[in-house]
């Protein structure tokens, strides 16, 4: 309806996409808020146009049923798996920081969604900061179980910023607008 007929590509995360961004290979990202910033520190130069406020409760803490963690607090001498860069690492500092954990009490290991499930189901590590789809594939097939959101520990930084790059936002304005109606409508 809007006149668009884009590609999607997918990406695991907010780092590659950075990257991404920066070669030209994508005008358009939903990209979580760290990795925006992250790319503005690393001179990326691109700009918000969008939020998508709902990824609060999309990103958590899921672990391995067997693994004794019922609460964040239980994180002390567990390996979590998490993709470094991302707004699951922020998360994770900041849920580690409201319930007194210490970075070495717990081993971190930085992977992609994807390996921690398969970690998850190898026993590897007994807890990811993962989003959404990921959070409830490992529910369904890594024998696991939401811990905690972010959202219900009020950390928002699960935030999606719809995100473009100045330079093509100069030459396709209408482009940017027409995707942002669409977006309402789709709401609606």
């Amino acid at each position: 309806k809007a006149g668009l007929s884009p590609a999607f590509v997918k990406y695991d995360s907010g780092p590659p996409m950075i990257e991404a961004m920066r070669q030209g290979r994508l005008d358009l990202a939903s990209v979580g808020s760290v990795a925006f910033l992250m790319g503005l520190s690393q001179g990326l130069d691109w700009t918000m146009i969008g939020i998508n406020p709902e990824g609060a409760y999309a990103q958590g803490l899921v672990a391995h049923n067997d693994s004794n963690i019922l609460t964040p607090s239980d994180l002390k001498g567990k390996r979590v798996g998490l993709v470094q860069g991302a707004t699951a690492q922020f998360g994770f500092l900041m849920m580690m920081r409201q319930h007194g954990i210490r970075a070495e009490q717990v081993t971190v290991i930085n992977m992609a969604p994807e390996t921690q499930l398969q970690a998850l189901q190898m026993r590897q590590i007994d807890a990811a900061m993962v989003w959404e789809p990921w959070m409830h594939r490992m529910i369904r097939s890594g024998n696991a179980r939401i811990i905690e959101t972010d959202g219900n520990l009020g950390i928002y930084t699960n935030v999606d910023c719809y995100s473009v790059r100045r330079d093509w936002l100069s030459t396709h304005r209408e482009t940017a607008l027409r995707f942002l109606r669409a977006l309402a409508t789709a709401n609606d």
